[in-house]
């Protein structure tokens, strides 16, 4: 895939401050001519279309086969990753994502019991099933 104007502007001027965390703010002021104005960006910057076209600019680059550097983006900022950074930000990744599989597993679990009878002992207030899922009542109540 072929990168835009724009994104090879964003790709330099990360490579000029390759030391440095960006933040998308400054990376907005520093290219504002390429990503022209959006009234959302003095209100609410994470909600602005500026942000939402830097996110794709930055996906479009580290998929680019062109680049071979690879682009962060964190709650830092934004800079091209030496080798340590990309280790720590990976292993992070990897444990943010395991831990969502393992979340999810345990919710198909639960789902998977759903209307299966289960063992109840003694004076238990307990049902005698799994119910997992919130029925809908007719009536409004």
């Amino acid at each position: 895939m072929e990168l835009t104007t724009r994104q090879w502007k964003l790709y330099d001027l990360l490579k000029d401050n390759a030391n440095t965390w960006l933040t998308q703010r400054e990376i907005y002021e520093r290219m504002k001519e390429d990503y022209g104005t959006d009234p959302l960006v003095e209100i609410n910057f994470h909600d602005s279309g500026v942000r939402y076209f830097m996110t794709i600019d930055i996906r479009r680059i580290n998929e680019s086969g062109v680049i071979q550097k690879i682009i962060l983006s964190t709650p830092q900022g934004i800079k091209i990753a030496n080798e340590d950074e990309y280790k720590e930000y990976s292993i992070n990744r990897w444990k943010s994502i395991k831990a969502m599989i393992k979340r999810l597993a345990w919710k198909d679990h639960k789902a998977n019991l759903n209307g299966q009878m289960r063992l109840v002992f003694g004076d238990s207030m307990a049902r005698d099933y799994f119910e997992t899922f919130a029925k809908e009542y007719e009536g409004g109540e």
